[in-house]
């Protein structure tokens, strides 16, 4: 039986999902915030939840896994992302 010899000199690098899939924020938080505070809240609450997340995620404002922002509330994450936005 013949051997065939490896076509890569090393194994493949260790694969992670979530540094593949990476959350794609559909608002710039700081750039509305710019334009004021009611104007970002107005805008947060026309989105979704997991929008919500994904802007978070996206823009480092939280330090908690993505497990815990998907329980949190519309108006917690919304408060969470206006409080971050305006600490920084």
């Amino acid at each position: 039986m013949p051997h065939d010899e490896p076509i890569f000199g090393t194994p493949a690098p260790e694969f992670s999902a979530g540094a593949a899939v990476r959350a794609r924020a559909i608002l710039d938080p700081f750039s509305v915030y710019e334009k004021g505070e009611a104007l970002l809240r107005k805008e947060l609450r026309a989105l979704s939840a997991w929008h919500l997340v994904n802007i978070v995620v996206a823009y480092g404002l939280s330090g908690e896994p993505v497990t815990v922002l998907n329980h949190l509330p519309q108006g917690a994450l919304i408060d969470l992302i206006v409080d971050a936005v305006a600490e920084a």
